[in-house]
């Protein structure tokens, strides 16, 4: 994991999963330090799993009636995205997809 976390470091996301990002980082180091094996420890990471994405499913609902959502960090300064990010981000794209999207102007790339 710390080799993640030092390319994320590095290369930082630029969308809003950053914020994901930052939360799940912060209930890694938690783990790490066995602060999960306490009861306030625990209650830290599931209100850090209710922030993130699509929060809590209904069984830690049910679990942790009590728990608040951390606050969910802003991830600022999010770098526009520019021909190299998408260039990265297509190459895992199939071509044919990526043209055919293109072709049917659902989607228009401008290179600047």
């Amino acid at each position: 994991m710390a080799k993640i976390f030092e390319h994320l470091d590095r290369y930082p996301l630029r969308t809003q999963k950053l914020s994901d990002y930052m939360l799940f980082k912060e209930a890694f180091h938690l783990i790490i330090y066995k602060e999960h094996l306490t009861l306030p420890g625990l209650h830290m990471i599931v209100a850090i799993k209710a922030a993130m994405n699509l929060g809590l499913s209904q069984s830690l609902q049910a679990a942790f009636p009590d728990v608040t959502p951390r606050v969910r960090p802003i991830a600022k300064n999010l770098a526009q995205i520019n021909s190299e990010w998408f260039s990265g981000f297509s190459f895992f794209l199939n071509r044919r997809i990526l043209d055919s999207v293109i072709k049917k102007r659902m989607l228009k790339v401008v290179f600047m």
